[in-house]
């Protein structure tokens, strides 16, 4: 089933869920000019409407949703007190998905993996699918379990191109790269290098990759376009496979010009 828009979805189950109360909070017109507030990113005065409101899972459940948006001191308290006091609100996948932004964004890449497993398809919007895709698989390669990241970064394909593809494509190859199946890692890498964050990383591991599968004409051609383009350390790298390619070939003169670069670096 199509995913609807978040909010219109959220505020229509938590009414039914949560009875006279949540019904009449969230159609109060306080409570909706609050969302509109929250929708547009003015966190804090949306806040203080929530706050103003009676304790309710929905105005206390946007409340702790700002304190997360604006990382408000003691959010993470607030959160924990939330989920005790209402473990069944339908709220509770969206906050352990803004949780896990924030551990994701701190580096926390274990906690924020832990929080993405209490998130639904249901407490997200269709725009925020590649975001949820990636650092699901993210956080998986980041603690080398990469069947799991292949198996989240892998939905990618099939999610609108967004600014996690690249960087999808890209870690994908850097695993098939660690686990030698140079050829897939050599398509992944080329599949992200359009994108020109990744531009410079792929192109060098295009080469070294073609390397690894024996096309030294290749690695001539490009690896000696790139070269001077690089930052010393990928640089000596490249000179040592582009004097081992040169060998390869008989070209020994560039080869030992390669070696006087990587001497020299």
């Amino acid at each position: 089933m199509k995913l609807k828009t978040l909010f219109t979805t959220l505020l229509a189950v938590t009414v039914v869920s949560f009875g006279p109360m949540a019904g009449a909070v969230g159609g109060t017109r306080s409570f909706r000019q609050a969302l509109r507030l929250y929708e547009s990113g003015m966190y804090e005065q949306a806040r203080v409407l929530f706050d103003s409101m009676p304790d309710d899972p929905l105005s206390d459940g946007y409340s702790v949703l700002c304190a997360l948006k604006m990382r408000s001191a003691g959010y993470s308290d607030e959160l924990a007190a939330y989920r005790l006091r209402y473990p069944s609100s339908r709220l509770t996948g969206r906050l352990h998905f803004e949780n896990a932004r924030l551990l994701f964004d701190d580096g926390k890449y274990a906690q924020a993996g832990t929080e993405f497993t209490f998130v639904t398809a249901q407490d997200l919007t269709e725009a925020e699918m590649p975001e949820y895709a990636f650092k699901c698989g993210y956080s998986a390669f980041a603690q080398g379990r990469y069947a799991e990241a292949r198996e989240f970064l892998g939905r990618l394909d099939a999610l609108p191109e967004s600014e996690y593809t690249a960087p999808g494509q890209y870690f994908r190859g850097v695993m098939a790269y660690e686990d030698k199946d140079f050829a897939r890692a050599a398509e992944y890498f080329r599949a992200a290098s359009p994108d020109g964050r990744f531009r410079e990383l792929t192109d060098f591991y295009v080469v070294d990759c073609e390397f690894n599968m024996n096309n030294y004409d290749f690695v001539i051609r490009e690896g000696g376009r790139i070269y001077d383009s690089l930052p010393p350390a990928r640089q000596e790298r490249l000179a040592r496979i582009l004097s081992e390619s040169y060998l390869i070939k008989g070209d020994k003169d560039k080869m030992r010009e390669m070696i006087r670069n990587e001497r020299r670096i």
